[in-house]
């Protein structure tokens, strides 16, 4: 028999997939029958906006899809509209500590807006309000779904480390 390079059919897969929703990042499709995308989290100071677009240019270049950005403090908060405008693929921004930051980001047109229960303190579900006061069509938005049931239970952090994320509904 003669190989003709053609490729065999891949492997099955060892496991199916979890039945997920689905929300958009931006143009990319995340959960439930959407083809696994390659995300990452930059590594710069947020508010250093050239050095974040930098980094953001590179992990595009290397096939990230989506890329997420961490907002700690007022400084990040404010780079977040130049970086989510000249960014070539969606921005998340990282909520942490305050929970302020979150119409900051939905505000400077961040594709989606991930949050932490875990890392704000004295959460007590008001995320979840302003989330839904806060509702933009263009930005998802995330709550850690283990973080949240792990603070409603009176648990001080939650999770594993996992990313299971609960789409905030109307």
């Amino acid at each position: 028999m003669v190989d003709l390079g053609i490729p065999s059919a891949p492997p099955a897969p060892l496991h199916p997939r979890r039945k997920t929703n689905q929300l958009q990042v931006g143009s990319v499709g995340v959960g439930s029958d959407s083809p696994v995308s390659v995300q990452s989290m930059c590594t710069t100071l947020t508010a250093d906006v050239n050095s974040t677009l930098q980094q953001i240019a590179e992990l595009t270049a290397a096939g990230c899809q989506i890329v997420r950005v961490a907002v700690p403090s007022q400084d990040d908060a404010d780079a977040l509209a130049q970086i989510a405008k000249k960014s070539q693929i969606p921005v998340i921004a990282d909520i942490h500590f305050q929970p302020k930051y979150i119409f900051a980001a939905i505000d400077a047109g961040c594709a989606a807006v991930r949050v932490n229960p875990g890392n704000i303190k004295q959460f007590d579900d008001k995320v979840k309000e302003e989330l839904r006061a806060a509702r933009a069509p263009r930005c998802a938005h995330m709550v850690r779904a283990h973080a949240l049931e792990e603070h409603k239970k009176g648990g001080q952090r939650g999770g594993d480390g996992d990313e299971d994320v609960e789409q905030i509904e109307d």
